[in-house]
């Protein structure tokens, strides 16, 4: 069926109506490009999107306190709970789901001073358990420990951001070094930088974290907490856990339990789960697409190789005449069905693949950053599955005109003008 001659009688009937066979190929080129462009961009939105969610710990949630919205036990509108360390007790001590917690003492901009070197931060009063909540790492030194807490020591770990301008001229001699916060000196321990891209990377980059402890002490902030940085085990539900988390909190602090105001909270994963069903829907709608693509190249092979059928009629006549069986006349235009599929998948194939590799290599070289984008991908495994129905449609197609040019009887054809 693929011997030599009659693929060299293929190529130059193809030659001869170059084209038209060209238009043909080109749907399925655009059709096979179009699926592999399209899914491998999708990758690239899924991957940047869900990079960002990755970093944090699964199912992260952040509960705090705001003006309440109704009166309650005699207590007035307007008026917000004053989160305390009794509360991280209670949530540790009712909510065993609770894998990590980070009560945060917000101390807000602060002028800092390094030397001759100063600049205004966010200074915050952190535990360790931060670490293994927020997408953050360490470029030196270490981060705030247990002992740091429970002796209240004065040491500080300074963000990226913060460090180039406090120590501009000595970066080398930061972790070690002291600063002064409100006239308070603090020993640098680490340099942190956030894994996070864009607003919320760079204020941790330019932020100054202490033991939570300390800052409540040194600063006057006795048993105080803004907010709880939370991390539910995986196997939690965490909406669950969210929702009894501030019920209880509620009714510790007098809050009417319908007033959802009154204490508030943004969970992660619900997001997680928003993104992954939109992506979902995405590519659904890519491969819909392609498919669409894929459905008229095959529509075109049918049309053509009919086209090739009625062209050649009068040579299938003689064909058949001095002894061309019809399996050799079907052959003849299956192969020719084939090649041309084939060709123009693997042609669709290597354009498609390389423009995600260019678009990859460039965002790679040029350092393009994006919140929202990184790392497209080919899968393979999918480029294989369409180029497999590809061809195997293409043969599909072609049956119908090579039954029908089976069936031509020989004395018409050769009859045919």
């Amino acid at each position: 069926m693929f011997d030599l001659d009659t693929l060299r009688e293929i190529f130059t009937t193809i030659w001869v109506h170059k084209l038209r066979t060209a238009m043909t190929a080109l749907v399925l080129i655009i059709g096979i490009f179009s699926l592999i462009f399209l899914f491998g961009m999708g990758r690239g939105l899924s991957n940047g999107t869900m990079d960002v969610f990755g970093k944090f710990a699964t199912n992260t949630m952040f509960v705090w306190a705001q003006q309440t919205t109704k009166p309650y036990k005699g207590l007035p509108t307007g008026r917000r709970a004053k989160l305390t360390m009794d509360d991280a007790e209670a949530i540790q001590s009712n909510f065993p789901e609770v894998e990590y917690m980070s009560p945060r003492l917000e101390l807000g901009s602060t002028l800092v001073l390094s030397g001759e070197n100063n600049g205004s931060f966010t200074v915050k009063g952190e535990t360790p358990d931060l670490f293994n909540i927020l997408p953050l790492e360490m470029e030196e030194g270490r981060f705030i420990n247990e002992l740091d807490i429970k002796e209240r020591r004065k040491v500080c770990v300074v963000g990226t951001g913060a460090k180039d301008i406090l120590f501009k001229g000595r970066l080398d001699e930061a972790v070690g070094s002291y600063i002064k916060i409100r006239g308070v000196y603090f020993l640098v321990i680490g340099i942190q930088a956030s894994m996070q891209t864009g607003g919320d990377g760079r204020e941790d980059d330019m932020s100054i974290i202490m033991p939570l402890t300390t800052g409540q002490m040194v600063f006057n902030q006795i048993n105080r907490v803004h907010y709880f940085t939370l991390a539910a085990a995986d196997h939690v539900n965490s909406n669950v856990l969210e929702a009894d988390i501030k019920k209880m909190l509620r009714v510790r602090h007098s809050i009417h339990p319908d007033d959802k105001m009154g204490i508030n909270s943004f969970n992660l994963s619900n997001q997680v789960r928003k993104f992954t069903g939109l992506f979902a829907a995405i590519d659904g709608f890519i491969l819909f697409v392609g498919i669409g693509f894929i459905i008229a190249g095959i529509a075109g092979i049918v049309n053509i190789m009919l086209i090739v059928v009625r062209e050649r009629t009068r040579e299938i006549g003689i064909r058949k005449s001095i002894g061309a069986t019809s399996q050799s006349i079907m052959s003849m235009i299956l192969v020719e069905s084939v090649v041309i599929t084939v060709v123009s998948t693997y042609i669709g194939m290597v354009i498609g693949v390389g423009t995600i590799a260019l678009i990859d290599f460039l965002i790679r070289t040029f350092d393009v950053e994006s919140f929202f984008f990184s790392n497209p991908e080919v899968n393979f495994t999918l480029v294989m599955i369409a180029m497999f129905l590809m061809v195997f449609f293409g043969a599909l197609a072609g049956l119908l005109p090579a039954y029908r040019a089976a069936k031509i009887d020989p004395v018409v054809a050769l009859a045919d003008e």
